[in-house]
């Protein structure tokens, strides 16, 4: 029985760091292109004898995408370092090179602070705001007084 690939569609990664880069750069750049991939799933749905309809089709893609990305992600982290490695040093600056505390805390930190931050600049509590008393005003105030237009038939002659 002939051996399947548990990537059918793209060859099986050589598990080279160089290769495997190359290889998902490649596919990002071919993802990209505007299009591209769009046509090559239409030619793909309608060339194969499939009972998927042309939504269920892109749906398909998009998970198969996804998961081939997020391999190539997790083969690229386990040849370039290992995940235990980063909580075995007792030091306590450990925690502020993690990368959570940098893509997880500071981010949320920056999302309350862009919420907070217009709210406190502009409220009437700010101690930021300056009190602009008016001095002066002027109003004008023109009233005009168009005449009426009447057509035929319309209204009272």
């Amino acid at each position: 029985q002939p051996q399947v690939s548990r990537d059918s569609l793209r060859p099986p990664s050589t598990k080279t760091w160089l290769w495997d880069v190359i290889q998902r750069v490649r596919f990002i750049v071919y993802h990209k292109m505007p299009l591209m991939d769009e046509i090559r799933i239409l030619v793909d749905w309608s060339t194969s004898q499939t009972s998927l309809d042309l939504y269920q089709q892109f749906k398909l893609e998009d998970m198969h995408t996804s998961l081939f990305l997020t391999r190539h992600y997790m083969d690229q982290r386990k040849m370039m370092f290992k995940a235990e490695a980063r909580w075995m040093e007792p030091r306590w600056f450990v925690f502020f090179l993690n990368e959570q505390f940098y893509m997880g805390g500071l981010i949320i930190v920056a999302i309350v602070l862009l919420i907070i931050a217009p709210m406190f600049v502009f409220s009437d509590f700010s101690p930021l705001r300056v009190p602009t008393p008016i001095e002066t005003g002027r109003i004008d105030l023109h009233l005009y007084m168009i005449q009426a237009v009447r057509l035929p038939g319309h209204g009272t002659d």
